[in-house]
């Protein structure tokens, strides 16, 4: 069960000293056999016992789901300091152990987030192989640069939006998606009929992308942590996006001797295309 869920049956969201003891009360009396089956068989009985702290049904539903899905977590915040019977001083301090944990999904985002700097890191060197190539004036290069973080700019409200009504995981997969178009359609920017308009209009595409993959990665790192480690969950994934901020030069440096410009463009395109995917 994923530790949110976890959370969210033991009433803890704050870690308040008041929250902390009503879910201690709640299941030391949940969990009053040592045996975690009857404890389950008994949960029904238990709350009822305990209308101080609890009369809500579907806060007793969650408690026995608990324990009939997680008897490993149920058995380490029940874990006691002595041979004594547990205390709340035991329970707070096994809770605050769970909860302080970083959560493993954290470092799939981290890769992507790696990924995403990769990819800007990787056309600075392209950018002024390609502007010296289409022979763009110094204004509309200043518009070429404007458009990423214009979009950027005007993406996060839509961005927000989208996040909120369909989901975490649809917006880092669109954010990506746009991001792999708008880096792979920069390749055409050298073939006839195309030029700077082509080349403003794919980067405005860029930015869409990363305003809608970084709401719904921020987000589902919120999610995924908790008030204990929230500061240290975004850590790995901006140390990620800057680590691949760092490489990305040198790893465009060497694809443009390899293969080119617009071969470049192409191959980071395809790349944040497949993370997407």
């Amino acid at each position: 069960m994923p530790r949110e869920e976890v959370l969210r049956c033991l009433q803890i969201s704050s870690f308040s000293r008041q929250e902390i003891e009503n879910s201690f009360v709640m299941v030391t009396k949940w969990t009053a056999h040592t045996d975690a089956q009857d404890a389950a068989n008994g949960t029904t009985a238990a709350c009822n016992e305990g209308k101080s702290f609890s009369t809500d049904n579907k806060a007793v539903e969650g408690l026995q789901r608990l324990v009939e899905i997680d008897k490993e977590v149920v058995t380490a915040l029940l874990k006691s300091s002595s041979a004594s019977k547990l205390t709340l001083e035991d329970y707070e301090a096994n809770l605050r152990t769970y909860a302080g944990r970083l959560d493993s999904r954290i470092y799939p985002i981290a890769v992507s987030f790696a990924a995403t700097g990769a990819s800007i890191g990787i056309i600075i060197p392209c950018m002024p192989l390609l502007i010296q190539l289409l022979h763009i004036p110094s204004s509309q290069f200043g518009l070429v640069v404007s458009a990423f973080g214009l979009s950027k700019l005007i993406g996060n409200i839509p961005a927000a939006y989208l996040v909120d009504r369909y989901g975490r995981k649809l917006a880092m997969n669109a954010g990506l998606g746009l991001v792999s178009v708008g880096i792979g359609g920069i390749s055409a920017a050298l073939l006839p009929g195309f030029g700077w308009p082509w080349l403003i209009a794919c980067r405005f595409f860029t930015g869409l992308g990363v305003a809608n993959f970084m709401a719904g990665s921020f987000m589902y790192v919120n999610d995924i942590s908790t008030t204990l480690n929230r500061s240290r969950s975004m850590a790995p994934i901006m140390a990620g996006f800057q680590a691949g901020m760092a490489l990305g030069p040198a790893i465009g440096g060497v694809l443009i001797d390899q293969v080119g410009i617009a071969n470049t463009y192409a191959t980071v395109g395809v790349l944040c295309g497949s993370l997407g995917l």
